[in-house]
């Protein structure tokens, strides 16, 4: 990921905006961006862009590097537990007490993925 982005932070624009300035060169780097930017975008939703966009998480940057490992780790227990924190940060800044209503869009997936991980019938059978 040095190649790409030099060693700074990385958000969900910049990653997106590599990934297709690749579109016409399919390769193994290619392939990695696509991997980190689903990582990025779909399982934990950094999706904001601008200054106040958060960086993409430095662990999507290392273990793009082991495709083998990205095909074996228990992403849904890892966006799980992400959603977790967002959760408990979104309650502390509203003291403890949740507006009537809210959107969190970001945490079925994680669930989903989650019960996948943990019930190896429905895992075998989908």
């Amino acid at each position: 990921m040095n190649k790409y982005f030099g060693g700074r932070k990385v958000t969900y624009a910049d990653l997106e905006k590599q990934m297709l300035a690749m579109k016409s060169k399919p390769s193994e780097d290619r392939k990695k961006m696509a991997i980190m930017f689903f990582l990025a975008s779909i399982l934990v939703g950094g999706r904001k862009s601008g200054e106040g966009a958060s960086p993409v998480d430095s662990f999507f940057l290392r273990v793009v590097d082991d495709l083998d490992a990205c095909v074996t780790f228990p992403w849904g227990r890892y966006a799980f537990e992400h959603n977790l924190k967002d959760v408990s940060s979104f309650l502390e800044k509203c003291d403890g007490v949740a507006p009537t209503s809210w959107v969190f869009t970001s945490f079925p997936i994680p669930l989903k993925l989650l019960a996948f991980e943990a019930i190896p019938s429905l895992r075998n059978h989908f």
